[in-house]
């Protein structure tokens, strides 16, 4: 049976009866979900009702299994209370897939969730019954006619063929008639397409303007306050996304829910999340000025908002007359207008009753200071409407009227007492309403800023509250006054507490632990401190009320408090003392990694007892208990300091370097520890000075072993490489000298340390002597050495050898010897130094004259081939002797170049011969100053 299904746009009817049973695709599968269906249904009687349902919707597989697409989900079914079904038809709407997406990966400020309706057609099989013409009746009738007489003939051919056969024949028997239906003579049943217009509930999204349909509808917002965070996170998003719903209509109360739920939030959120670009400044006083008058006057328009609301909706509203201006003029009694008045007078007066005790049993929801200002003023927002009505001028007219008219005075004088106690009630909590607002900023500080804010209002708080105590008449006794005090005072034990928790105050870096708890010890000691300071001005201006409040129940807590905070400091300090003793500085002196991590991890065991207390420490309750876990914490830390102590007996003993040890001993005199560590610490110079004295000793015997032939780098000659190595032995021990006598002088005075200065002066002067003696043997040969050098031919052709420069060695070596020398400081002669100022030209003259060389024995070679063996021999001859026709000596081409001769082809080579020995085949190619403008020079 084929199976119809009908889209929302009802524009076609798909059938799908054929392919039941294959897969649909996905696009099938989408329109599928998001249609109704209705099956072919048997032909039914008139009276019977078909039913079909709706195809819940499915979400897109994208979504399946998507968190943050439940969490929303959840949200909004119960803020618009629809179905789950309902809300996923949210996927099938124009941009609602687009919208969510938008919001949850594209990072989009805020997205709009609203319920509305949408009609389909729908096609139905409906059973219709046609009615036969007479001519089909009587043509029904005829055919039945005939089949009753062919059942007859029938029956009469069987009893034929019996009697024929012998058998038995059997009774003729009529055919059955059943009762004719007069419907089925009348007409038949068929079934028709019926079109219908359906209304189902779907769940729009958007992330943008709201239509003006939405506007008139219940609309649930998700705001995200850190867009410029990326892709939400589904941890994240109960804290990143503000939400809630907004009731159909522009509403006051959609307006507070806005204010209070989305804007108060995030304004005082600004101020704690540092680097907000909500200000678009990164000046904090300027962030923190236009932040809080901002917020401030948020919350005044926010009061605003809910009086207004709580005036048009207030419970108590009077029958007032509507009385003409003129009606007092009039000096007849109108008895009958007497009598409606009385009546509603006395409608009156219960309700201002009510509202009274009402107010006379509330109290503040709250012991902070911002619960008592809320408390004022709830009850001037109760207040305000029932006394505005009262002081309106209708109402003062009736009042003026039955003063004139009524005879009953009981009723009048009955309304007169209530009306007097609510004016005092509704005028007093009005202007403790206008006294507070003065001191709500430090009251929000007190309950939401930091601790060091906390501590700079405390002071303008004070005088805040001295001038309310002056001028205000609720809050100038004393009771009312302490009360307020008492809530101050409590606010402030609870932000310390809250601020140095036991459980999370050793889970912070200890220097930031230290600081939270100093500073709320500051806050303690200064809320007394300052009230003290100014109940003092107070006394001696002599013009004001004295402060006489409870010392005990504004100072107890927060004094037993700032004891607690002591020793608190105390811990984390003798924590942190002990870890940053055992740091990495000590293990790499001492090399007992596994020593130390054992002592760490018992100073660590140390603060469980205290981090998991089983009460609360700042309760005075329990101070004994206190007492005792500080008690078993220093017997603790004596048990550590003893592991302590042992393991520096151990580990300094067994030093590795003495300047290493000698950093920790300095750093180490920073530390605070009772005096123990330290005291065990300075104990172990002496251990410090016996190392380093074996240092020396060291360094002296591997001096002495290698004097006479010290070990040199390859890039240094031998008397610079020499001193070097002696001033690097030396070197190692002046360092750790060095250190001594700028870090521990004031221990330089021990004997231990006088002797350690002997053997490092004795060191240092055998050092001394080994220098100069090198470097004396160095100075008594270095000028003639050079001068024979130099004079030696620049030429050198020795016998059965080749033809070569003859720069000899040893020269090069004296010029590096002067560089170094000259380096380290030490003086050396004029002539190797003027020699070792020419060194670049020597090299560029060698490399000239090799390079020549080695042409000139080519072009031999060449000649060589072309002739026999005699000739070969001849011509090689004679050009290795014009070759050597080069003669001079380096003395000399030295002695020219600094005199700035520049004939040096004259007068160096034999005949006119440039400089690289090659003929000059005329006096052209010398300029007139002598030099050689040959094309080979």
């Amino acid at each position: 049976m084929a199976e119809k299904v009908v889209e929302k746009d009802v524009d076609k009817v798909v059938d799908v009866g054929e392919a039941a049973n294959e897969q649909p695709s996905e696009e099938t599968s989408a329109e599928a979900e998001s249609s109704v269906t209705v099956a072919d249904t048997p032909l039914l009687p008139p009276e019977e009702v078909e039913t079909y349902e709706v195809v819940e919707n499915t979400v897109p597989r994208q979504w399946r299994g998507d968190s943050r697409v439940e969490w929303l989900r959840e949200k909004v079914c119960i803020s618009l209370d629809v179905t789950r079904p309902v809300f996923d038809s949210v996927f099938s709407e124009e941009n609602g897939a687009q919208s969510i997406e938008t919001f949850l990966d594209k990072a989009h400020s805020c997205i709009f969730f609203y319920s509305d309706s949408r009609t389909i057609k729908v096609i139905t099989k409906t059973p219709i019954f046609v009615e036969f013409t007479p001519e089909e009746i009587a043509k029904r009738k005829q055919a039945a006619a005939a089949a009753k007489v062919a059942a007859a003939a029938a029956a009469v051919a069987a009893a034929a063929a019996a009697a024929e056969t012998g058998a038995e024949v059997p009774p003729v028997v009529p055919p059955e008639t059943p009762e004719p239906d007069p419907e089925e003579e009348k007409g038949v049943w068929e079934t028709q397409d019926v079109e219908s217009m359906n209304t189902v509930q779907v769940v729009c999204a958007t992330t943008g303007r709201l239509s003006n349909e939405a506007i008139n509808k219940a609309v649930v917002y998700f705001i995200n306050i850190f867009p410029q965070l990326g892709m939400l996170d589904f941890g994240k998003m109960h804290k990143n996304l503000e939400f809630g719903v907004l009731p159909s209509g522009p509403t006051l109360s959609a307006l507070e829910q806005l204010l209070f739920h989305l804007f108060m939030p995030i304004l005082a959120r600004e101020g704690v999340y540092a680097g907000s670009k909500f200000w678009h400044t990164e000046e904090t006083h300027m962030m923190e000025h236009v932040g809080n008058e901002l917020l401030s006057n948020m919350q005044r328009f926010l009061s605003q908002v809910s009086i207004a609301q709580q005036h048009l909706l207030g419970d108590a509203q009077l029958v007032i007359p509507s009385l003409p201006a003129d009606c007092l003029e009039k000096t007849d009694i109108d008895y009958e207008l007497i009598l409606q008045l009385e009546s509603l007078l006395a409608d009156w007066i219960p309700a201002v009753i009510h509202a009274i005790e009402t107010e006379a049993v509330k109290i503040p929801a709250g012991q902070s200071p911002l619960a008592e200002t809320q408390f004022w003023r709830d009850r001037t927002n109760a207040l305000s409407s029932l006394y505005e009505q009262l002081n309106s001028i209708n109402a003062k007219r009736m009042l003026a009227l039955l003063d004139a008219g009524s005879s009953n005075s009981n009723l009048l004088a009955s309304f007169r007492s209530q009306f007097t106690e609510l004016s005092k009630m509704f005028l007093e909590a009005k202007e403790n309403v206008k006294f507070l607002t003065t001191l709500e900023r430090h009251f929000k500080t007190i309950c939401t800023g930091p601790l060091p804010r906390v501590l700079e209002t405390i002071g303008p708080m004070m005088n805040a509250l001295r001038m309310v105590w002056i001028i205000s008449g609720y809050y100038s006794d004393d009771t009312n006054m302490g009360s307020l005090f008492e809530r101050i005072a409590f606010q402030i034990a609870v932000k310390v507490t809250e601020e140095s928790d036991f459980k999370t105050i050793f889970k912070v870096k200890a220097e930031e632990a230290a600081a939270k708890i100093s500073t709320g010890k500051l806050v303690l000691d200064a809320w007394s401190g300052i009230y003290l300071q100014v109940r003092e001005q107070i006394e001696s201006s002599g013009r004001d009320p004295r402060w006489e409040f409870d010392r005990k129940k504004l100072f107890e807590r927060t004094n037993y408090m700032s004891t607690v905070c002591v020793d608190l400091l105390h811990i984390v300090e003798v924590v942190n003392d002990f870890l940053y003793f055992l740091g990495p500085e000590l293990k790499a002196v001492t090399g007992d990694v596994q020593g130390i991590d054992e002592v760490i991890h018992k100073v660590q065991a140390m603060v469980d007892p205290i981090e998991n207390l089983p009460f609360d420490a700042f309760d005075k309750a329990h101070a004994p208990m206190w007492s005792a876990a500080v008690l078993s914490f220093d017997k603790d830390k004596e048990r550590v300091e003893q592991l302590t102590k042992a393991f520096i007996d151990s580990s300094f003993k067994k030093l590795r370097s003495a300047e290493g040890a000698l950093e920790l001993l300095q750093s180490f005199k920073t530390v605070k520890s009772e005096g123990a560590i330290n005291k065990q610490m300075m104990e172990k110079f002496n251990d410090i000075l016996t190392q380093f004295i074996k240092e020396i000793d060291y360094m002296r015997e591997i001096f002495r072993s290698n004097m006479d032939s010290p070990p040199t780098t390859r890039n240094q000659p031998p008397v610079a490489g020499s001193i070097n190595w002696a001033r690097s032995l030396f070197g190692r021990v002046r360092k750790t000298m060095h250190s001594f006598k700028t870090r521990a002088s004031d221990m330089l005075q021990h004997a231990a340390a006088v002797e350690m200065d002997i053997q490092y002066r004795g060191l240092a002067k055998q050092m001394l002597i080994f220098e100069k003696q090198w470097v004396m043997q160095w100075l008594q040969t270095v000028n003639q050495q050079t001068t024979f050098y130099l004079k030696q031919s620049i030429i050198r052709n020795e016998t059965g050898a080749r033809i070569e420069v003859n720069f000899h060695i040893q020269l090069s070596q004296i010029i590096r010897e002067t560089k170094y020398l000259d380096a380290m400081g030490f003086q050396v002669p004029e002539f190797p130094l003027s020699v070792t100022l020419q060194s670049d030209s020597y090299q560029s003259n060698v490399e000239s004259l090799q390079n020549m060389l080695e042409s000139k024995m080519c072009a031999a070679l060449s000649k060589c081939h072309k002739h026999d063996d005699t000739h070969r021999s001849k011509a090689f001859r004679s050009e290795s002797e014009e070759a050597s026709t080069c003669s001079g000596s380096w003395f000399l081409a030295s002695k020219l170049e600094r005199s700035g001769d520049t004939r040096l082809c004259h007068e160096l080579h034999q005949g006119y011969k440039c400089l690289q020995g090659f003929d000059i085949t005329g006096a052209k190619q010398r300029s007139e100053h002598g030099k050689c403008y040959c094309r080979n020079c």
